[in-house]
């Protein structure tokens, strides 16, 4: 359980900030990096595609980056308990 609510909060955290990012993204140069970040790899990937569907790619990113985020984790927990 507590592995789906670690999954669900990154998801959710990523998919909110990579929003903002994207909604500041064109105001200025500074504003733009925190989209840049938040929107590799799937969006770079997709080059002129995510103006079709451009929330199921930033969806499908977002579950990306909480799936590498939970699996890093996990293996900090499986340290933490194999150094005790």
């Amino acid at each position: 359980m507590s592995k789906v609510i670690i999954f669900c909060g990154i998801l959710l955290v990523h998919w909110g900030g990579q929003f903002a990012a994207w909604n500041y993204a064109n105001a200025m140069f500074p504003n733009r990096v925190p989209w840049e970040i938040l929107s590799v790899p799937l969006m770079l990937m997709a080059g002129s595609t995510p103006n079709a569907a451009f929330w199921v790619l930033a969806t499908l990113n977002s579950a990306l980056w909480a799936l590498a985020g939970s699996f890093l984790i996990q293996l900090l927990v499986r340290g933490q308990r194999a150094v005790r």
